[in-house]
């Protein structure tokens, strides 16, 4: 009986630590500006993620370069009229 116990303990045990973070996409992080910026600190902070927190990382970095922090398209910067050469 007691190993009965002690076998169930520790498979509950290891079970435990089978934890799952969902990887969250560039259209969330767009929308929850809060968690893009955990996000990137988390993945500054930690060089070595698995490959599911590597994905959520690239999301959140693209995110910021995209969007910003404003949740809408970033707009290119043009300055004066641009010039195309061969257009004019």
């Amino acid at each position: 009986m007691k190993k009965h116990f002690v076998v169930v303990g520790l498979l509950t045990l290891a079970l435990a630590g089978c934890g799952h973070r969902p990887v969250y996409t560039q259209a969330y992080y767009a929308k929850h500006p809060k968690a893009e910026e955990k996000a990137l600190a988390y993945c500054q902070d930690h060089k070595k993620v698995s490959h599911a927190r590597e994905q959520d990382c690239q999301a959140a970095a693209n995110a910021e370069l995209i969007y910003g922090t404003s949740g809408k398209p970033n707009k290119p910067v043009t300055y004066g009229k641009p010039n195309f050469g061969w257009l004019n």
